[in-house]
């Protein structure tokens, strides 16, 4: 485990995170609270906690992304790895030969250099892997699952035209390595529709937890619902009542705060909905809690902050119980019986 990562969004404060901007023109794309999904017949629930990033894939075929320009930028010769999550609905409707980009590592131009994304082919749907569209060493997607995607990128060091990418779903590399690529610097990374064919007519497309890094990053088998848990970056742990059985702030530097908030919305506005507070004062310290369970009525938010480093600041807890919680199954019953806040406040 490589940390701190390069970036980190999870989505769980509702907002776009570190990405630097969002095209949308026609209102396709955005960060949807677990609640709105429940109250839709057939959709998923966020891989983790109550908010991932949603794309319509039948509003229109314009462009709608996240962009990155700063975090993510690679010279020559530079290697990165992206990791994200994906549910595919199974209704969706791609003519075939059809292409759905879903991450895109672009130049200045913008000109695409490495594309992961969706592409129709033989009756079925496929990860793909390509330069400028996702057209090749296809995977059959698993529609109506999660599915962990790994991407790996070598750029090209100049004349030599040697750029790599090799792609991953659920732990597994996807054909042979793409080799062979002519490439210049990357400058901004998309996530979401660029380019998206015509012929892509319905649909929803969930993305959550995406990571990039200068390592490999794993996590393909990660159980969504294991009682004891790592958390690497503030996210819910649950939504809804329920209990938390103990937890631990794992510290990076001397600053590192970890905070619970009784929310679902990531609220950390009102101080009566904080439940507990750790601190610490010294690098690579372990600080757990020692108290009884710890009760939330909204939602359990485990919210981290401080310098980071190669210990943390990350966090392990344990669920005691949580209604809304253990399967997405009660993720959904729970979401869609539940009822707003005045002024949606927590």
């Amino acid at each position: 485990m490589a940390l701190p990562y390069i970036s980190h969004c999870n989505f769980e404060d509702g907002t776009k995170g570190h990405f630097t901007s969002e095209t949308d023109t026609t209102n396709r794309l955005d960060i949807a609270h677990y609640s709105e999904l429940a109250r839709i017949p057939g959709l998923e629930m966020p891989f983790n906690g109550a908010y991932c990033l949603r794309l319509d894939l039948g509003t229109s075929n314009t462009d709608a992304f996240l962009q990155e320009d700063t975090l993510l930028d690679l010279a020559a010769s530079g290697s990165i790895w992206f990791r994200f999550r994906a549910w595919i609905d199974p209704n969706i409707a791609m003519a075939n030969a059809t292409n759905l980009p879903l991450l895109t590592l672009q130049s200045a131009g913008p000109v695409a250099e490495t594309v992961v994304g969706l592409r129709a082919t033989g009756g079925a749907v496929n990860w793909a892997l390509g330069e400028t569209a996702p057209t090749s060493r296809l995977q059959i997607a698993t529609l109506g699952e999660w599915q962990t995607v790994e991407l790996s990128v070598t750029l090209d060091s100049g004349a030599p035209n040697d750029g790599i990418s090799i792609l991953y779903v659920d732990g597994v590399q996807v054909s042979t390595a793409l080799t062979g690529l002519d490439q210049a610097a990357i400058t901004q990374v998309s996530l979401g529709a660029v380019g998206q064919n015509a012929g892509v007519t319905g649909g929803i497309v969930l993305i959550d937890d995406v990571i990039a890094d200068d390592t490999r990053i794993y996590g393909a088998f990660a159980s969504r619902f294991n009682n004891t848990t790592s958390i690497l970056k503030s996210r819910h742990l649950w939504v809804g009542p329920g209990e938390l059985g103990d937890i631990s702030l794992i510290s990076g530097g001397t600053d590192n705060v970890l905070k619970v908030w009784d929310t679902d919305i990531a609220s950390t506005n009102d101080p009566s909905r904080l439940k507990c507070e750790l601190r610490t004062s010294t690098a690579n310290e372990v600080v757990p809690y020692f108290g009884p369970p710890i009760k939330c009525t909204r939602g359990c938010y485990v919210e981290i902050s401080g310098t980071a480093s190669a210990g943390g600041p990350r966090a392990i807890a344990t669920i005691k119980n949580a209604v809304g919680w253990g399967s997405a199954g009660a993720v959904r019953n729970y979401g869609s019986k539940r009822f707003a806040i005045p002024s949606n406040a927590y």
